[in-house]
């Protein structure tokens, strides 16, 4: 598709007339969201650290999750997302202060895109918006992204083409704004009313800039969630979303405990026997470590189905940590009483039994089993 150069408010209009018709909605999110992201930071200097006099209580919390959503419906253009941005807005008009600046608008009429129907009007606002930001090239980055998206998009057939990119063509001339702020947010983690801990929202931004792979999937649970009350103090949210992040990494980590579980049966099941120069006692142990491992698998498999699901039964991830756990402690005394454990002073190097070591985490390093397990049973108090 050509792509037509943007220098005013009607070659906006021009560029997406092109669009077909059904990629429009796509299009001005994607454009949109990115100018709003580029200069997130000045909104979000002024709504947690600026003197307030209209709102004192309003924080970042009224930005963030405007311009999550927008980033989301890049990627996932659900009708949840559309609702959760709709949602996101109006809590906007309820807490704002009447002062908020060009940056900070400019988030909120990214979520509006999201939310309504195209609208070439409130794209070119947003537009006008972002490419006030000083010390900045806002009009190049936004033909940038004008580009992006016609190169992407055509040869996608589906409406969403889901671009992923760095935020800035070249460094960021925002950078220093943004190192300040990151220290400043990640130093914000005190006692008091506004004390609150920002590292999931340091860490996404710093993804965001960096255009690297995110789960987009445990961000659409994030924006769209009926778990978070998004009216609750920041630390009660910012808490609630850190869960949530834990969550899924618990449940990629019993992902890769059951591959390995499973390729230590299949090894064993298919291991030759010993010779006769090598002590025979595991070739007399084998069912007993075949039913342990059966035993642990179950329990795997049982965490990582509750762990898929926003609310996760806590009787069975108390039981299957604990399984988890158990058969970590067994695995280690089983292996030192054998001395079929070869450990250094840093890593166990490899375990003789038939396990694959080449590639193995856990099955190598039986203390990280055990640290899965406790995590779990954590886990069950969200």
């Amino acid at each position: 598709m050509e792509w037509i150069r943007i220098n005013s408010d009607e070659d906006v209009k021009i560029f997406f007339e092109a669009q077909k018709v059904a990629r429009q909605h796509a299009c001005a999110t994607f454009i949109a969201s990115r100018g709003a992201l580029r200069v997130a930071p000045f909104a979000i200097q002024f709504l947690e650290f600026h003197p307030r006099t209209e709102n004192p209580n309003a924080t970042s919390l009224i930005i963030w999750p405007c311009l999550l959503a927008s980033a989301v419906a890049n990627i996932m253009l659900t009708d949840e997302i559309k609702r959760a941005a709709r949602d996101f807005t109006i809590a906007f008009d309820i807490h704002a202060a009447f002062n908020s600046d060009a940056s900070t608008h400019a988030a909120v009429n990214a979520a509006y895109l999201v939310a309504l129907d195209f609208s070439t009007e409130l794209l070119t606002e947003t537009i006008d918006q972002t490419i006030k930001a000083p010390s900045t090239d806002m009009l190049g980055e936004v033909n940038r992204d004008a580009q992006l998206w016609a190169e992407y998009s055509e040869n996608k057939a589906d409406q969403n083409p889901g671009i992923v990119a760095s935020l800035w063509s070249d460094e960021n001339p925002l950078e220093r704004d943004w190192q300040n702020l990151r220290k400043k947010l990640l130093a914000a983690d005190t006692p008091g009313p506004r004390g609150a801990d920002w590292s999931f929202w340091v860490k996404w931004y710093d993804d965001i800039l960096a255009g690297n792979p995110q789960n987009w999937t445990m961000l659409h649970e994030i924006a769209t969630t009926g778990a978070i009350d998004w009216d609750a103090s920041a630390r009660e949210v910012n808490d609630r979303i850190n869960q949530i992040v834990e969550r899924y990494r618990l449940r990629d980590e019993v992902g890769a405990l059951r591959r390995e579980v499973e390729e230590a049966r299949a090894a064993l099941a298919n291991r030759t026997p010993r010779s006769h120069n090598m002590p025979p006692e595991l070739v007399d142990d084998t069912p007993k470590i075949e039913g342990r491992l059966a035993v642990v698998l179950a329990a795997v498999q049982e965490a990582e189905t509750e762990l898929e699901k926003p609310q996760p039964d806590r009787s069975i991830l108390t039981k299957a940590g604990q399984a988890i756990s158990d058969f970590a402690i067994w695995f280690m005394k089983y292996c030192r009483k054998k001395m079929d454990f070869v450990i250094n002073t840093t890593i166990t190097t490899a375990i003789k039994w038939g396990v694959p070591a080449a590639g193995a985490v856990y099955l190598t390093t039986p203390q990280k089993i055990i640290e899965l397990g406790a995590a779990i049973r954590a886990a069950a108090g969200f």
